[in-house]
């Protein structure tokens, strides 16, 4: 234990991040509560940030077809700009 304090390590954060990690694999919120034995409102309260980093992902992959639609439409689908 003094190792572990003397690298300044806080179980608390560790286990935030495990709470994250787990969610990120795609845990649902029970399953992780469950593991890392922390209430779901404070898992849900930890989520909040692998969510949006869950829904700014999507976001970009949605984007980006689009791009690529729209490009294969414009220049048409074999040519090098409609790649992208």
């Amino acid at each position: 234990m003094k190792t572990l304090r003397d690298g300044a390590f806080v179980f608390h954060g560790l286990r935030e991040n495990a709470v994250n990690m787990l969610l990120e694999a795609g845990n649902p919120e029970a399953e992780v509560s469950a593991t890392v034995e922390m209430s779901e409102q404070m898992v849900r309260h930890y989520s909040r940030d692998v969510n949006k980093r869950r829904l700014a992902i999507n976001g970009m992959r949605k984007l980006e077809e689009c791009w690529k639609e729209t490009r294969a439409n414009l220049f048409g689908p074999g040519s090098p700009a409609a790649a992208g």
